[in-house]
């Protein structure tokens, strides 16, 4: 479960330091290097630093001290909180886990509101032209397993290490090069290129 920024169980004395040197290490997610470290005592709590978003972080409250002074934006403000900006602090019961592990299950919850998005703007799932219940039943359904096989793409990715590497969109787009094509009365499979068949060993998979 993430928590505010401002709460007190979190220990923020090694990021004031300015340096990474006391961080317990660092991982690659969706190519970016995220670092960590944890904190707390009765409860695990892992810190995140994306420097990332600690940037667009920084760029974006400067922009309020330009455009929105008037609620508090300050350079003041702006020094006292540049410390915190790109960090995600996550509190979890699960003290088995990498730090890794807890990130990337984090950001797969995230990324159902994302998927909804994409399934809304990339799909336009959100339009129905059904003209039947039993139409409507069928399109609804359709989404419901593309949710489905994305995340089961998502939760492959993780277990396999490769969320760095690849997101459940990459697998489609590259798993989509597997082509068939009709020779006279018959059907043919096509070359399956490089890149594709070092995918599908990476993940395993059993593509007939």
């Amino acid at each position: 479960m993430p928590l505010k920024r401002n709460n007190h169980l979190i220990d923020y004395n090694i990021l004031k330091e300015g340096t990474k040197k006391n961080f317990e290490g660092y991982f690659k997610f969706k190519k970016r290097f995220i670092s960590y470290y944890r904190c707390g005592k009765e409860l695990l709590i892992w810190v995140f630093g994306d420097d990332s978003l600690k940037v667009e972080e920084e760029q974006d409250y400067l922009g309020r001290i330009e455009t929105h002074p008037e609620f508090g934006y300050t350079i003041e403000n702006f020094y006292q909180k540049q410390p915190l900006f790109g960090t995600i602090a996550l509190i979890t019961n699960q003290k088995d886990i990498a730090a890794q592990k807890v990130f990337e299950y984090f950001k797969g919850r995230v990324g159902i509101e994302q998927m909804v998005d994409t399934l809304k703007n990339t799909l336009e799932a959100d339009r129905s032209y059904m003209r039947s219940d039993y139409s409507m039943e069928g399109w609804m359904f359709i989404n419901y397993l593309s949710l489905v096989y994305y995340y089961k793409i998502y939760q492959r990715l993780i277990e396999r290490d490769l969320l760095s590497e690849y997101s459940p969109l990459d697998v489609l787009l590259i798993l989509s090069k597997c082509r068939r094509v009709k020779v006279s009365t018959r059907w043919e499979d096509l070359e399956i290129p490089k890149q594709t068949r070092k995918l599908i060993e990476s993940l395993d998979l059993h593509i007939t």
